[in-house]
């Protein structure tokens, strides 16, 4: 019997624009230059938090500046995914109110949170997909785009 490869994984082929990321997201892999999932697999999370910082850095001022606006949605992004692990526990809003958890993310500038919000989103979407960051993709057809 002759060894088959395995097969590809034809989601590596769809766009990064076809997932539901941040408007953050978006701009860092388009100034990346990351455009299937297969080549955003390839790369570590180090990889990754380089180009996210990389990205920030190369905007001008205003852009920061509107980067980095506070955003009122009633709730913030540590308050939101604090709530959903407090759910997980079984704990309500109110359990949460009494007893607020200790947010690791105070401590971080504003293009860490930025950057820690970005991984954490990327990682959750590409685990429903079953795949994640540096995951080697044998056989990648783009493989002569990525090397750059």
């Amino acid at each position: 019997m002759r060894d088959r490869e395995p097969e590809f994984n034809a989601v590596l082929l769809r766009k990064v624009n076809e997932l539901e990321l941040s408007v953050f997201s978006v701009n860092w892999l388009k100034n990346a230059d990351i455009v299937y999932i297969g080549e955003l697999v390839q790369k570590t999370k180090e990889e990754v938090s380089r180009l996210m910082h990389e990205y920030i850095h190369g905007l001008d001022q205003t852009a920061k500046e509107e980067l980095f606006r506070p955003k009122d949605f009633g709730i913030d992004e540590a308050g939101f995914y604090a709530m959903r692990e407090a759910e997980d526990y079984g704990m309500t809003k109110a359990d949460l109110l009494r007893f607020p958890p200790v947010n690791p993310l105070d401590s971080m500038t504003e293009a860490e949170k930025r950057c820690y919000w970005s991984m954490k989103e990327i990682s959750e979407i590409l685990a429903c997909m079953g795949l994640a960051l540096g995951m080697p993709v044998p056989n990648w057809p783009n493989a002569s785009k990525s090397e750059h």
